[in-house]
């Protein structure tokens, strides 16, 4: 047997370098370099805060599915995601940075 402490590792048919991110679950094990994992992380954020929004429209009962699932199609709804988002993401990014 081989071992090593700070190598590249082959797990299934992916090398696995030291420094990457692990993350996994019931689905599987994902492997982030560590160079995209701001990336990621960002985009995972903007995910969150769209169903949390989409859920907040559905709840409100004025809206079907077609109209807000996905991108919005009113423009007015279109602005008000907007406005949303870029509120979640700076509240987000604001308690990342504090701690």
């Amino acid at each position: 047997m081989l071992t090593g402490i700070n190598v590249p590792i082959r797990i299934g048919g992916v090398t696995v370098m030291p420094g990457d991110l692990v993350v996994g679950d019931r689905e599987g094990v994902y492997f982030v370099p560590p160079q995209f994992v701001k990336e990621v992380l960002d985009h995972a954020d903007e995910t969150h805060i769209h169903d949390e929004w989409t859920k907040k429209k559905f709840d409100e009962g004025k809206y079907k599915s077609s109209e807000i699932c996905g991108s919005p199609k009113d423009p007015k709804l279109q602005e008000e995601y907007r406005e949303y988002l870029k509120k979640r993401l700076d509240e987000t990014h604001e308690q990342r940075s504090s701690k």
